[in-house]
């Protein structure tokens, strides 16, 4: 910018903020909180402008305030956001779930798994924490996706009881603690005593099979 078109936008700048100890305090228009100032015929963020005036460019990247005074637009008040994508989520394909950076070197990494069983329209998730670079949180994301697609869980639940499965399946349910008493509670008082006993299942190539007898819903459900 050069020095008469500086000093002039300076003084029509200097117009509209108001001096408050060390604050500067945008009086002129505003839109969404922000004070607004005119800069080569473009509505221009205040502070941004503030910015220039200070250090000669506008910021590279967005603003924010230091300070606790709303509406102040001193350059020394503010800074410009870190370029870390820390807290940025990134999707995983086809909505299998998403990674997001809580630190450098750490990634929180949620897989989508299934659905619940007893709500088709309530997606099942799994989610851990991965330690390096964000490749190795993807390729993390994968390897657990692939175990849950081939059954892990499933097997180890065959080695066991019809019990052992229903106990596997509510344990890692993301459920509301209600939800998760009253599942409970069907498979204690109505499930367990209906089979009447525990009973083994067994893993064939054809999938898991088990002999149970027929049942109802637990007196008082629809």
């Amino acid at each position: 910018m050069e020095i008469d078109a500086r000093a002039r936008v300076a003084a029509r700048f200097a117009a509209k903020v108001r001096s408050d100890g060390d604050h500067q305090i945008w009086t002129g228009g505003a839109s969404n909180g922000l004070g607004v100032f005119k800069l080569n015929g473009r509505p221009e963020k205040a502070p941004r402008v503030a910015w220039l005036l200070a250090n000669g460019a506008l910021p590279d990247r967005p603003l924010e305030r230091t300070c606790a005074v709303a509406g102040c637009v001193a350059p020394e008040h503010h800074r410009q956001r870190p370029t870390s994508p820390a807290g940025r989520r990134r999707a995983l394909p086809r909505g299998s779930g998403h990674l997001r950076q809580r630190s450098p070197g750490s990634f929180t990494v949620e897989v989508v798994i299934g659905t619940d069983p007893l709500d088709r329209r309530r997606k099942v998730r799994e989610s851990f924490t991965v330690r390096g670079t964000f490749e190795d949180a993807k390729a993390a994301a994968e390897e657990f996706r692939a175990r849950a697609r081939i059954g892990d869980r499933i097997n180890l639940a065959a080695k066991g009881t019809f019990g052992e499965l229903l106990e596997l399946w509510l344990e890692p349910a993301r459920l509301a603690r209600s939800t998760r008493k009253t599942y409970q509670g069907y498979i204690d008082n109505h499930i367990r005593p209906a089979l009447g006993g525990p009973l083994r299942i067994s893993s064939h190539s054809s999938g898991v099979k088990s002999s149970l007898p027929v049942m109802g819903p637990p007196s008082g459900c629809d």
